[in-house]
């Protein structure tokens, strides 16, 4: 990538105003004792709305920990994330559950489809937990999937479908209800290239609304043209953020620094 990097750094991003995701001095450790694992160190980064962030690094770094965090899948032993102004320690139990069920929609790298429902029934789930009808959910599963070129398949069960298959279900499940925030691990992976293009297009669409906010972690370069953004991470920290092939493709903005080294944490291991 020719794209100039601006160094990480112990400070908030300038644009507060716009931060949709705000995380503040973010560390965490996994075990006890001896045993003891620090897999994320001192974060502190703003994710604006209206824009899809790139979140790359190497195997093992710690992004998949990151956005379990920023999602309210996991709890942060140090620091704190807010989503849209709501600090999401200030929710507990079935306050939260509320709250990512409305807000939040997670493609997981394993998909996590359950085996006894069919792709429409799957992709309908965040619509049937929030109240709806089996048959209404249902058909707005089949409207997701249909986006997503499965028409032919929603009458499936998981082990009926090809692993891109169970990926582009996992999407319409994440996208279904219509969430401010969508975090993705590796939505491509499993994904030819027409097929990638066809959801990252989706999630472009969905992250240019101005109270939206779209965060995906890759391995996968072709994504980078939808990026508005990118941060870097490595061994726990996040080095480095650059404007992403999106963004640039914009009005021109002033020239970004190189940056600068990033202290490793001595403690920081693979998540």
């Amino acid at each position: 990538m020719t794209d100039k990097a601006v160094p990480a750094t112990d400070k908030p991003a300038a644009n507060t105003k716009n931060a949709a995701v705000q995380i503040r001095g973010l560390s965490k450790d996994f075990g006890d004792g001896s045993e003891k694992r620090r897999v994320l160190s001192d974060i502190t980064a703003d994710v604006n709305a209206g824009e899809l962030t790139l979140l790359v690094g190497p195997s093992g770094c710690g992004k998949t920990t990151l956005i379990s965090i920023i999602a309210g899948i996991l709890s942060p032993t140090e620091g704190d994330v807010s989503l849209f102004g709501t600090p999401l320690a200030s929710l507990k139990g079935n306050a939260l559950v509320r709250f990512r069920l409305k807000k939040v929609g997670f493609v997981f790298q394993q998909f996590n489809l359950l085996p006894t429902l069919t792709a429409a029934e799957n992709a309908g789930l965040p619509m049937a937990a929030a109240g709806q009808s089996r048959a209404d959910a249902t058909k707005k599963g089949l409207d997701m999937l249909d986006k997503l070129g499965m028409a032919a398949f929603v009458g499936k069960l998981q082990s009926q479908l090809s692993g891109g298959q169970q990926q582009r279900v996992a999407i319409a499940r994440a996208l279904v209800h219509g969430p401010q925030l969508v975090v993705c691990d590796e939505p491509t992976s499993a994904l030819d290239a027409a097929t990638g293009r066809t959801v990252m297009g989706l999630l472009r669409e969905l992250a240019v609304k101005p109270d939206r906010v779209v965060i995906v972690v890759t391995h996968d370069e072709r994504v980078y043209d939808f990026a508005d953004r990118v941060l870097e991470m490595e061994d726990g920290r996040i080095v480095a953020t650059r404007e992403g092939k999106h963004q640039s493709q914009k009005a021109p903005h002033a020239p970004a620094t190189e940056a600068t080294p990033a202290t490793k944490p001595t403690t920081a291991t693979p998540a």
